[in-house]
């Protein structure tokens, strides 16, 4: 598998440098490729308590192409951005 080398660093594009601190070995075969969806999302070190994000329920939609996951959102947190979720409804 090739993978493309960024041109440019986080610093460049004025984000944070986001340090490596895991790397998981993922084994992929034809017989599971129907039934495995690889998800990656964002939950930064130290803003979330552990298990906070988890997704409530999963929904796959294989007619569009789409996965929709319900995650509890702490509407009280400082991190929440009400503006934002005022615009998303």
């Amino acid at each position: 598998m090739d993978v493309d080398t960024p041109t440019k660093s986080a610093a460049e594009y004025g984000l944070p440098d986001d340090e490596i601190v895991a790397e998981i070995p993922v084994y992929l075969t034809q017989q599971i490729s129907k039934n495995l969806h690889i998800l990656q999302y964002l939950q930064k070190e130290g803003t979330v308590a552990p298990g906070i994000l988890l997704p409530k329920v999963a929904r796959i939609k294989p007619i569009h192409g789409q996965m929709e996951m319900d995650i509890a959102l702490d509407v009280q947190s400082p991190m929440y951005n009400r503006e934002r979720g005022l615009e998303l409804g």
